[in-house]
């Protein structure tokens, strides 16, 4: 387990594939330029085998998001099967939890903390050609556009777990 160094790790970012070293950076310049703009900011993080004992908070607390969103790794069969080694049990989820939980930020929320379990049949995403892609079983499944005017949202998702994981928030 590599031990926090003071900041989000570059040498971690770079090991998942973010940037060559300069990721953190590249999203300290981005969180800049939405604030210069105006626009709200939303911070996702999913947590792995590699940086479940991070201290993320100094990083967060200095882009100051409205919102924080902290992913257990949620193994999608058949989408990140090569990456089974940076699962993550429970218990490892939890320590990065107690890390990094307690932050308040400027608008009075605090970070959602989702787990494996929370996520699976709440979730699902519009693809690039306007299809649904659900999460159910750790199984992607689709459902063509066209099909949607037949649906209600619990036809897509468990709406308990969706609203229980904070998912409904406002922005204005």
């Amino acid at each position: 387990m590599k031990q926090y160094m003071g900041d989000a790790d570059e040498l971690i970012e770079k090991e998942l594939g973010r940037g060559n070293g300069n990721h953190v950076e590249h999203v300290r310049k981005v969180c800049e330029l939405v604030r210069k703009y105006g626009m709200k900011l939303k911070i996702n993080t999913t947590v792995t085998k590699m940086n479940y004992s991070e201290d993320m908070k100094p990083f967060i607390s200095s882009v100051c998001p409205e919102r924080w969103k902290v992913f257990q790794m949620l193994h999608m069969k058949g989408q990140n099967d090569d990456a089974l080694d940076l699962l993550l049990n429970q218990e490892e989820f939890d320590i990065f939890k107690n890390i990094n939980d307690g932050i308040v930020f400027k608008n009075g929320t605090s970070p959602v903390f989702e787990s494996v379990e929370d996520m699976l049949e709440s979730y699902f995403i519009i693809g690039p050609d306007g299809d649904i892609l659900l999460s159910k079983g750790n199984q992607r499944s689709t459902i063509p556009f066209e099909s949607l005017h037949h649906m209600e949202l619990a036809d897509l998702v468990d709406v308990d777990k969706y609203n229980g994981r904070r998912a409904v928030y406002g922005w204005n």
